[in-house]
């Protein structure tokens, strides 16, 4: 990131992350001559713990597109699951290699649901839009439960426009997409689900939850 803000109250320029006297936070060069955490009276450069980051402020860059440091993920999915983007503001930057260094070929929308194709030292290989490109692993956490579906046990699977097997197809869902589950038949067997602005209805034993 390139600074630390807090609406209407706080911003500092961000150096770098680390630990003063014992305490996690950030080092950062400020306008305010202040003692808190270190910071010496008549300097700019001062500490801020992660306790007070974490009381309002929000990481800008460029225009509040989310840093991609990299760091080991531990409790992310496994390759060949899905995972979403959630810890940016607004976006996660899609780069070409699996470097901070490396070119930025895009953003990736907070919220939107990835599929984690290759990992590599803190970083997912990941397909969006058609393109494949790496993220950051400190962006994306498991996607939530009961919310989103796959295909399984087949290579596509129609949607329909009613819960019957004789109802107009809408569209298909294919083999590494994923659905969003908005409701269910009466009977259970059938799913309705949106897709890519489409809505419809799909067998639910072709189905399995993400997660």
């Amino acid at each position: 990131m390139d600074i630390l803000d807090k609406p209407y109250d706080h911003v500092v320029i961000f150096d770098k992350w680390g630990t003063y006297n014992g305490t996690y936070g950030a080092f950062t060069y400020e306008s305010t001559p202040d003692c808190i955490y270190g910071g010496i009276q008549g300097t700019k450069k001062y500490f801020i713990s992660m306790n007070e980051i974490n009381k309002g402020y929000l990481p800008g860059r460029y225009v509040n597109i989310g840093e991609d440091t990299v760091a080991p993920a531990p409790s992310l999915p496994n390759v060949g699951n899905f995972a979403q983007i959630s810890k940016v503001d607004y976006a996660a930057n899609f780069r070409a290699t699996s470097s901070q260094s490396s070119a930025i070929i895009g953003t990736i929308p907070k919220s939107t649901i990835i599929y984690l194709i290759d990992y590599s030292s803190g970083w997912y290989q990941v397909n969006y839009n058609g393109q494949v490109g790496w993220v950051s692993s400190t962006l994306i956490t498991l996607v939530p439960t009961g919310k989103y579906v796959t295909l399984i046990y087949a290579y596509q699977l129609n949607i329909r426009n009613s819960p019957t097997i004789t109802g107009a197809i809408v569209g298909i869902l294919i083999q590494k997409q994923y659905a969003e589950v908005t409701g269910y038949s009466s009977d259970g067997n059938w799913l309705k689900i949106n897709i890519n602005g489409i809505q419809g209805y799909a067998s639910r034993k072709y189905l399995n939850y993400i997660q």
